[in-house]
């Protein structure tokens, strides 16, 4: 099996026949598409099961208790077999040369480890949209100047949903929470992921669309703070947690002792950056619209 398609899905029964049938669409065949079903509620079962017995790529788990989002993720690639994975949303649309166009860019080049695409939004009327992102790693970037672009820009979507070579995403798991909020998990598997020196590549052309769509705010705990003062000093305790947890990974790392002490100074800049530079810049913006 060339590639696993791992899709967690929780009551996605308005918008999951569009994602599987974009994935079965695919012009790349040698796929299995693993969908691990987080207890739902609704007829997400139903519909999973009926395009079970329509294609046998599918292959479909449920949970017997809601286990978190994050959890379901990591099981739906761990009960992957393919060489390469990408893990897919449950409400995404796909381009039918998706698979198509990433799988040379890994087969091509041994020492790349993820290859992605450019993307757009789609709404829930189905209304698509243009991303903005400027951001792209090629293949011709050493493995440390990526890593600490990364930390600075955390460009989560679209890489997160970019095709991996297997064993290095599951080595890269599990997604580990360090504050009461979920916000950053997937930043900190990309930083992972990218501290075992592979280098990434990248297309420009857009082959999938991102559902936007009400998430109820659900990385932020009911305890969150209501003024604002109070936000920043929790978001500067979360940056600066995730500074540490990056410092760690840095340790552990296949970079040289001088590139990781580049890359631990990047992260103390990128705290500033993000702890005390971004938020006056939002609140001088702010108070220029008034």
């Amino acid at each position: 099996m060339k590639v696993t398609i791992a899709m967690p899905v929780y009551n996605g029964e308005r918008f999951i026949r569009e994602a599987l049938d974009s994935l079965l669409a695919q012009t790349f065949t040698d796929f299995e598409l693993i969908v691990s079903d987080n207890a739902s509620t609704d007829s997400t079962p139903d519909i999973c099961r009926e395009y079970q017995e329509r294609d046998a790529r599918i292959k479909y788990i449920r949970q017997p208790e809601n286990r978190g989002a994050f959890v379901n993720a990591e099981m739906a690639v761990r009960a992957g077999s393919g060489e390469y994975t990408m893990m897919v949303g449950d409400d995404d649309v796909y381009d039918r040369r998706y698979i198509e166009i990433l799988v040379p860019m890994l087969e091509r080049d041994p020492d790349v480890g993820l290859a992605y695409s450019n993307y757009g939004f789609i709404d829930e009327r189905g209304v698509k949209t243009p991303s903005t992102l400027r951001t792209f790693f090629q293949r011709d970037q050493s493995a440390a100047s990526v890593f600490a672009r990364y930390d600075r820009h955390r460009i989560c979507l679209p890489m997160i949903m970019g095709l991996m070579r297997s064993d290095l995403f599951k080595n890269a798991l599990p997604f580990q929470a360090f504050d009461k909020t979920t916000g950053d998990l997937d930043n900190l598997l990309i930083l992972r992921f990218l501290s075992f020196g592979k280098r990434v590549d990248s297309t420009r052309e857009v082959l999938f669309h991102y559902r936007m769509k009400d998430r109820g705010g659900a990385a932020r705990p009911p305890d969150w703070p209501k003024t604002l003062w109070g936000q920043r000093v929790k978001l500067f305790f979360h940056h600066f947690e995730f500074m540490k947890r990056t410092f760690a990974i840095v340790d552990r790392s296949a970079f040289r002792p001088r590139q990781r002490l580049m890359l631990k100074w990047r992260a103390i800049e990128t705290l500033v950056a993000y702890s005390t530079v971004l938020p006056l810049l939002i609140a001088l913006r702010e108070r220029r619209a008034r």
